[in-house]
């Protein structure tokens, strides 16, 4: 069964600002060398390397339209401008899902008469990842 994209928002302090209509996660790990003298490549002298996972960083690219009410821009703007904590909530069609607690890295808002709604583009840090069943 395929899973759609179908509810994806922007929440502060568990208030939804924004509706995300486009998102792109990003997963990176870094490592540690911790190869010792007795990881030989076996038939040879050469020492094989050895690495183990020591920490995640994962980052989500997003574009939405904020909520239509002035209060909706205005906490959504101010929390990204202060590095404040955010939630995105990504629902599929099967209801399951997750919840990343973070902030953004970036924010760009825009808007016009033409476009009837302010729109933005952020990068986010991930802190925290939940998932919703």
């Amino acid at each position: 069964m395929e899973r759609k994209f179908v509810k994806t928002v922007v929440k502060v302090n568990n208030v939804v600002v924004g509706k995300i209509t486009s998102f792109s996660d990003k997963t990176a790990l870094e490592t540690v060398d911790v190869t010792g003298s007795e990881d030989v490549r076996e038939g040879t002298e050469m020492i094989q390397r050895q690495n183990m996972p020591i920490s995640l960083n994962q980052t989500v690219s997003v574009a939405g339209i904020v909520k239509v009410d002035d209060a909706g821009q205005d906490l959504l703007e101010a929390t990204a401008k202060a590095g404040g904590s955010i939630t995105l909530e990504r629902i599929y069609s099967d209801k399951t899902g997750n919840d990343y607690e973070g902030y953004f890295t970036n924010y760009e808002n825009s808007g016009s008469i033409g476009d009837g709604v302010y729109k933005f583009t952020a990068d986010f840090t991930a802190t925290k990842d939940t998932l919703v069943v």
